[in-house]
């Protein structure tokens, strides 16, 4: 979670570290509304997706479950279909254009 923590702040609030500097300029951070939202709506939708991925995981009790890299959708790749463009379902294997 520390890594998932961390990038967040890096590519949401442009905060390079979470860990205390000791120095008031390196530990406190002038935000925008729209930065905090855009990190709380990161952390939001990664949580969501984990819990996506547990929950299908558990239902046929793998643990290789993971989101299409074109449309997210939740899928148990049957062979690593592991393509230079990633890693995709079935739907979009077939329906590229979709």
């Amino acid at each position: 979670m520390k890594e998932v923590l961390n990038q967040i702040a890096k590519t949401a609030l442009q905060i390079d570290t979470l860990e205390r500097q000791g120095s008031d300029s390196l530990d406190f951070h002038d935000l925008a509304v729209w930065q905090i939202k855009k990190a709380l709506m990161n952390a939001y939708q990664k949580g969501y997706m984990q819990g996506e991925i547990d929950t299908v995981n558990k239902r046929y009790g793998v643990t290789t479950a993971r989101p299409c890299d074109n449309c997210l959708r939740i899928f148990v790749p049957i062979n690593h279909n592991d393509h230079e463009q990633g890693c995709f379902c079935d739907l979009c294997l077939t329906n590229p254009e979709e």
